[in-house]
């Protein structure tokens, strides 16, 4: 830890997680990533992680690399990609960059520095550990203002409004040749 922020150790690689198991929730945090002399900038953040084995493949890693053309930043690692010369504006190298992750059932998004990056529906893992990676020796990756609002289902169904009242057109427009 230094000056309020989780420093990963450069001299190695690996994560960490949270003792705590999350299903529904948004999780917000910045990060902060130098490449160093190594040329890679690569780490990343984990949601519903396993505890044991790859968190990639038994949980999801929203990805940081400004370098991997297949998964780059903002990335739902080998899963859904996002496109890099997008993030290379919105999420740049030695700088802190502020990230929102929303899961709600299989639906996960991801905004960074305010751009929504990611509105996926992904079945495969439903609850699990948080995680925080230092994938490259040599890069320098900080995390800081780290929180978590856990959701219930019923959170995805709260704040609906009806676009259709089941009796009639009103609040519609018509356009075209159409009879509605």
């Amino acid at each position: 830890v230094e000056e309020g922020a989780l420093v990963g150790p450069s001299d190695s690689s690996g994560w960490i997680g949270t003792e705590a198991q999350y299903e529904n929730f948004v999780l917000k945090l910045e990060y902060w990533i130098d490449p160093g002399e190594t040329g890679w900038s690569n780490s990343g953040m984990f949601i519903r992680a396993g505890g044991e084995g790859a968190p990639w493949v038994d949980g999801y890693e929203v990805q940081i690399d400004l370098k991997d053309e297949k998964n780059p930043t903002g990335s739902i690692y080998n899963r859904v990609p996002t496109d890099m010369e997008q993030v290379r504006e919105v999420a740049p190298e030695k700088n802190w960059n502020q990230v929102v992750i929303k899961a709600i059932g299989p639906r996960i998004m991801v905004w960074i520095n305010g751009q929504q990056l990611q509105d996926a529906t992904l079945h495969d893992c439903s609850v699990g550990h948080i995680g925080l990676q230092q994938h490259h020796k040599g890069v320098t990756v900080k995390f800081r203002n780290i929180r978590i609002k856990e959701l219930t289902p019923e959170d995805a169904e709260e704040g609906w409004i009806s676009l259709f009242n089941g009796e009639n057109l009103d609040g519609w427009f018509i356009r075209g040749k159409a009879q509605w």
